[in-house]
């Protein structure tokens, strides 16, 4: 699950890095979606609690 996750990470990643290069404008559909599945996986594969993920999601945008 985690090896799934890391690579879903990697493409979106790349694909946001390729596009700011190019535009200078990242996507919503794409960095939102990155939002959602890190509040995801962050309270499936990490004993973190949900509160915490969502205030540090909160915080970093």
């Amino acid at each position: 699950m985690q090896s799934l996750a890391l690579c879903i990470l990697t493409q979106v990643l790349l694909t946001l890095a390729m596009i700011d290069w190019k535009c200078c404008l990242l996507p919503h559909v794409l960095t939102l979606s990155l939002l959602w599945l890190g509040l995801a996986a962050s309270t499936t594969l990490t004993p973190t609690k949900p509160t915490d993920a969502i205030y540090g999601a909160i915080t970093g945008y």
